[in-house]
């Protein structure tokens, strides 16, 4: 048989831990650990792209040396109608020509005197 004091202890309520706002010290570590997988990140990309790893991964356009004088240039665009255009196109000491259409696309060398501004 169970005793009065028993009884009441064993219909208690169980007490629940009473939790309060987040701490300092919480949001503290919170930020401390986002720092920290920040710089495992950069430190990880730094050593991926001294490797050349970074580069076979994100393709050779994305990193991509900016032009040279012996690169491209476009130098003029002339539309013709709203179907064709006329690109006059510098490459080193050599110029082209470039007509593009719906229909096509030729590419044409221009002589050095033909190519003076």
């Amino acid at each position: 048989m169970t005793t009065p004091a028993e009884s009441v202890a064993a219909t208690a309520p169980i007490a629940f831990r009473e939790e309060g706002g987040g701490s300092g010290a919480d949001a503290a570590q919170a930020l401390g650990m986002a720092v920290l997988l920040l710089a495992v990140m950069m430190v990880g990309l730094y050593a991926a792209r001294r490797r050349g790893w970074l580069q076979r991964w994100l393709g050779a356009a994305v990193l991509a040396r900016p032009a040279g004088e012996q690169d491209l240039r476009l130098v003029h665009t002339l539309r013709l109608s709203p179907r064709t255009s006329v690109h006059r196109i510098q490459s080193g000491h050599e110029a082209f020509l470039l007509v593009e259409s719906n229909a096509q696309v030729q590419l044409q060398r221009v002589e050095v005197d033909d190519a003076a501004p």
